[in-house]
Formats: C-alpha cells, sequence, structure tokens
C-alpha cells in the first residue's frame, strides 16, 4: 500500500498494453507522453474556442 501523504510521480509511467490499445496515437508508451498529448489538446480546443468573437444575443448564434 503507497502511502497517502508522499506524492508520488506517475509521469515516468509506462502505460498498460491495455491502455495503449485505446489511444489513438501509438508513440505514447509513457503517462508522461500522455498528460504532454492532453495538454497540447486542451490548449487547441481553448484557442478554438475562445478564438472567435461571436455576438451571443444573435438570433444566427442562437
Amino acid at each position: 500500500m503507497s502511502d497517502p501523504l508522499v506524492e508520488v510521480d506517475d509521469a515516468a509511467t509506462p502505460l498498460t498494453e491495455e491502455e495503449r490499445n485505446d489511444l489513438n496515437l501509438s508513440y505514447i508508451t509513457l503517462r508522461s507522453e500522455l498528460n504532454d498529448a492532453e495538454q497540447r489538446n486542451i490548449l487547441e480546443a481553448e484557442e478554438w474556442a475562445f478564438g472567435r468573437k461571436r455576438n451571443v444575443l444573435s438570433e444566427e448564434f442562437l
């Protein structure tokens, strides 16, 4: 059993075969690589969502 007071860095933890099979990106083998890919995806989504000006009160938007 791990100590809940000790912070564990699992970024270097290899993904299981099952976890790797569920990914679309075959080059990801470590949890840190997965975290990096997810962070890039989040940043791209934020840029897409918040990078456009919209008039939320317009009939077209609604």
